[in-house]
């Protein structure tokens, strides 16, 4: 079954999803733990209870940049043709 990303018009694959899906999960886990643990080490007493806010942050940006990595446009946006012209 394939999907078709409105932007592009490409198809896009179940199995790439799947693929983004385990990889954002996995690095959002990496960078969870290590943010947690260094920060945690270095700054704990200073930050206090914004010690897990920076951790969602990291992890919500390592999700949102490898989504924006896997379903970038094939082409930059500027190289387009123009499909708006009268």
């Amino acid at each position: 079954m394939t999907t078709h990303s409105l932007a592009s018009g490409r198809a896009i694959s179940g199995r790439r999803v799947g693929v983004s899906f385990l990889t954002s999960i996995v690095a959002a886990a990496i960078v969870g733990t290590i943010s947690y643990y260094a920060l945690q080490v270095t700054v704990a007493n200073s930050l206090g209870p914004a010690l897990p806010q920076l951790v969602t942050l990291g992890v919500y940006l390592t999700l949102l940049f490898v989504f924006c990595y896997f379903f970038r446009p094939a082409k930059p946006i500027s190289h387009r043709p123009d499909l708006h012209r009268y």
